[in-house]
């Protein structure tokens, strides 16, 4: 499986999300051990567009500081690398 939300990411495979929503939002949480990270919209495709953002975001802030971060930071930044990858130049 192999879905891409930016012409600069895909995801590589599946992810459970949990979908709240209320009268004036849409709030995606990513079922990934360890990893606290959600989107909010106005509608589901909103929610989960931001929620995957939100991931790559902090994949980035991550690769920053890679080499100084905590042991559970490195393994954080190891199951988001086998999650999101860089789409390739075409």
């Amino acid at each position: 499986m192999e879905f891409t939300w930016d012409a600069n990411w895909r995801l590589t495979q599946g992810v459970m999300v949990h979908l709240e929503t209320s009268a004036e939002s849409v709030t995606a949480v990513a079922g990934l051990e360890g990893i606290d990270e959600y989107g909010e919209g106005a509608t589901q495709d909103a929610a989960l567009y931001d929620l995957l953002t939100s991931l790559t975001e902090y994949m980035e802030s991550l690769e920053e500081r890679e080499g100084r971060l905590h042991p559970t930071a490195e393994q954080e930044l190891e199951a988001l690398r086998r999650l999101i990858q860089r789409s390739s130049a075409d």
